[in-house]
């Protein structure tokens, strides 16, 4: 994998349709403020990649306890709380 590019936030407005089409062949280009990292200029594709790994399916079983050791007892003394 290539290293990844940084650029300053001024060089950056002066440069963008050129950080754009290096986007759009497959660089990543660090936007910097003050040498800070602050936004990046990637492909879509890696934007897409990203969404799509992240699924309803993989939260399945991360609130657990969450509602303690039965979620209708829990909900029951909630409305109870409001009434």
């Amino acid at each position: 994998m290539p290293a990844i590019e940084q650029e300053g936030i001024e060089q950056a407005r002066k440069h963008f349709s050129a950080l754009v089409e290096d986007a759009s062949r497959g660089k990543t280009t660090i936007i910097t403020k003050h040498g800070v990292p602050c936004a990046a200029i990637v492909p879509v594709s890696q934007v897409r990649a990203q969404t799509m790994e992240s699924k309803i399916g993989d939260l399945r079983g991360s609130g657990k306890g969450l509602w303690g050791r039965s979620i209708s007892d829990t909900i029951h003394q909630i409305r109870e709380e409001w009434d």
